[in-house]
């Protein structure tokens, strides 16, 4: 047959064939858009090694329970996708076929449906603190009714001072307590205002399902007392006036008839706080806050609840930033750690105290304009139940806790030194610190690098910590450099770990999260001690990193490392101590930490946002290490909630470069190049 005869053949067979391909690409992409709707997928899982198992600490946990257990989630389900809905069933799941007693309930704040099972909720939240709420109640009305009298009382005398002082005429002394007693005119006038914010908050709308008693409470309290020392000031100054002989008679009548009114209500004043003051810990009104934010899950006991806040139970914060800086998140949800932590704490009957010592002037619980303060780490302890505390070494006597009571030391190094001389402030610090680790107390200690060592003068805070064995090298600080571009480097003076050496509850707790550490300094093991010592981070060796001493200068101008700087072993920066003490029959704990700021707000609130609103905390590790930290030194080890990723099964880490670039070859060129010669030799196999 002629080549023209089996043209049109050909042609024909190249059109099917193509028109074939054709067909089955578009069958493929027809089926899987079809089945990108969630609906239609499901998963066979018919040996359960993919099903959801619970640690055997929760296990233990809930089969010990005892009582009827509510574990209500609020959740907004339209908000998470199905990935994260389908981990949230399996989690609540296991839970219930571990513990029968225990109920779960969904509720969806956005869902009319739920408003039923809201208010439910509600009053068995009011029931179980019925007998607290009353108290508060009592207490709340008795305050507001006294105030209430002052304010009258207020306006009433004060016209009585303006006649005194038209009686007394150029009289200084009479004409200084008239300005003093001033306070009381503007107590008069504005003191309703004080009574209105304790009505707002105590009242109950959508904005607030439980009255906010804390704040109702700490509000009166605050105005009972300031106006106690006032009334008190005023009495001794009356008192004083009173004696001078020559004070006319009708002004030293009203002096002593003034006094005897200044000091009843001094004292009225400071009984009506003092109960006020004394009153126990409402947990109802820091879940009621938690509700009033939207998410949250409330765990509820036979006696008391707790709850877990929303930015807590769901893993959106755990941000991570890779070395390429793209920002990655985890997606798996936390629950099971979290309402093992909380049940936990509610059967236990007192939770640890937990006191930042400082020595600062100003209050580091209250927020600064650049966030270098401890709100954030106060305000997540606090929400926990723990007892949070501030002492300011160099001002206030050293806080006392309740008998039998755990605390925990936190030693806050001042940030920012003036000179290379210590302050007085930071010299009493020094010696409460060294105080507390003599007496057997457990700490944690944050240590910053020192300018002291450059000229020759011995750094105090280096030293702190050598009874555990361990001295900081503050010195140097790990510096690494890092490509941004082409020609582009960028030298960082903070390291971004998610990897802590596992085998410890804390480093089981913080393993996986993004944890930032600023200005890291070497931690040194110097001698052995009695007990333990366990490296619970550190930095791995590489080219590219290395340790500077020149470390205050700007580090963008500072010449590439030479080998003698570069560290060949990996350098510890957080390390836990456990050792036996002569004056405790329990063993003392501590925690060094290679970093200072680590803590403030302006690290470990620092976010970043994805998307268009969803907005992330960029080391999320930050807060899972203080929790965590601060419940192993209470001695509390169960409290501490395991992240996920400590509980996977162990993986491929710490590849090195040579190793990563041989498995890249082999995929990227290995596999096609095989593929090659094996069709190469089918086809020389057919030519034979």
């Amino acid at each position: 047959m002629s080549k023209t005869a089996r043209q049109p053949g050909r042609i024909n067979t190249a059109t099917k064939l193509l028109l074939s391909l054709l067909s089955v690409a578009i069958i493929l992409i027809s089926v899987n858009v079809f089945f990108q709707r969630g609906e239609l997928r499901s998963r066979i899982d018919a040996t359960q090694t993919r099903a959801y198992s619970l640690s055997e600490q929760t296990r233990q946990i809930l089969n010990d329970l005892e009582g009827d257990w509510t574990i209500a989630l609020l959740v907004i389900e339209e908000d998470k996708d199905a990935s994260l809905r389908r981990q949230i069933d399996e989690v609540l799941d296991r839970i219930t076929r571990a513990a029968p007693n225990i109920r779960i309930e969904r509720i969806d704040p956005t869902d009319p449906a739920s408003v039923v099972a809201y208010e439910s909720l509600l009053s068995r939240l009011r029931s179980a603190y019925a007998d607290l709420v009353a108290m508060y109640d009592e207490e709340l009305d008795r305050g507001r009714a006294l105030f209430e009298d002052l304010l009258l009382y207020a306006q009433q005398h004060s016209g009585q001072l303006e006649e005194l002082a038209q009686m007394a005429g150029r009289d200084d002394g009479v004409n200084e307590i008239v300005q003093r007693a001033q306070v009381l005119a503007l107590l008069g006038e504005e003191g309703h205002q004080v009574l209105d914010e304790v009505d707002q908050v105590r009242a109950v709308g959508e904005q607030r399902p439980i009255p906010d008693y804390d704040f109702a409470r700490s509000t009166l309290v605050q105005a009972l007392t300031v106006y106690a020392n006032e009334m008190d000031e005023l009495a001794e100054q009356a008192r004083l006036l009173a004696r001078n002989p020559g004070m006319p008679p009708e002004i030293r009548s009203f002096l002593n008839q003034s006094r005897r009114e200044y000091d009843d209500w001094a004292q009225r004043l400071m009984r009506t706080a003092d109960p006020l003051r004394q009153l126990p810990e409402l947990e109802l009104a820091t879940i009621g806050r938690q509700l009033a934010e939207g998410e949250a899950a409330v765990v509820l006991g036979p006696e008391r609840a707790a709850v877990i806040p929303g930015r807590q139970l769901f893993p959106p914060e755990n941000v991570r930033q890779l070395e390429t800086g793209q920002l990655t998140y985890d997606q798996r949800f936390r629950g099971e750690q979290l309402f093992a932590s909380a049940i936990r704490a509610l059967l236990t009957d007192t939770l640890p105290r937990v006191v930042f010592a400082h020595g600062e002037d100003r209050s580091l619980f209250r927020p600064d304009d650049r966030s270098v303060d401890l709100v954030g780490v106060a305000t997540l302890l606090h929400s926990a139940r723990y007892d949070v505390e501030e002492w300011r070494v160099h001002r206030d006597d050293r806080p006392t806790g309740q008998d039998g009571q755990p605390t925990v030391w936190v030693i806050i190094a001042p940030p920012q030194r003036t000179g290379l001389e210590p302050s007085d402030s930071e010299v009493e610090l020094l010696r409460t610190a060294r105080d507390l680790i003599a007496d057997g107390e457990s700490v944690l200690v944050s240590i910053y690098p020192s300018m002291l060592p450059r000229y020759g003068q011995p750094d105090p805070w280096a030293k702190l910590t050598r009874p555990f064995g361990v001295t900081a090298e503050t010195s140097s600080v790990i510096y690494e450099s890092i490509r941004t571009g082409a020609d582009r480097r960028e030298v960082l003076r903070h390291q971004h770990l998610q990897r802590f050496e596992r085998g410890h509850p804390i480093s089981g707790a913080v393993h996986g999260l993004q944890t930032y550490f600023g200005v890291p300094v070497p931690l040194r093991f110097v001698e052995e001690i009695e007990g333990t010592r366990t490296v619970l981070a550190q930095v791995e060796p590489g080219r590219n990193r290395w340790l500077e001493s020149d470390w205050s200068a700007d580090p963008q101008s500072q010449s590439p490392p030479d080998d003698e700087r570069r560290f060949t072993e990996a350098v510890p920066i957080v390390v836990s101590v456990e050792r036996p003490h002569a004056l405790r029959d329990e063993p003392q704990r501590a925690i060094l930490i290679g970093s200072g700021g680590w803590m403030l707000s302006f690290v470990a609130d620092a976010a970043e946002q994805i998307g268009a609103t969803r907005t992330v905390l960029r080391s999320p590790g930050n807060y899972e290490l203080m929790q965590a930290s601060v419940a192993w030194l209470a001695g509390h080890d169960d409290l501490i909630a395991p992240s996920p990723a400590s509980q996977e099964v162990a993986r491929l880490e710490e590849i090195s470069d040579g190793a990563h670039r041989a498995w890249m070859l082999g995929l990227v060129i290995g596999m096609p190049l095989t593929c090659l010669l094996l069709a190469m030799g089918v086809w020389a196999w057919r030519r034979v």
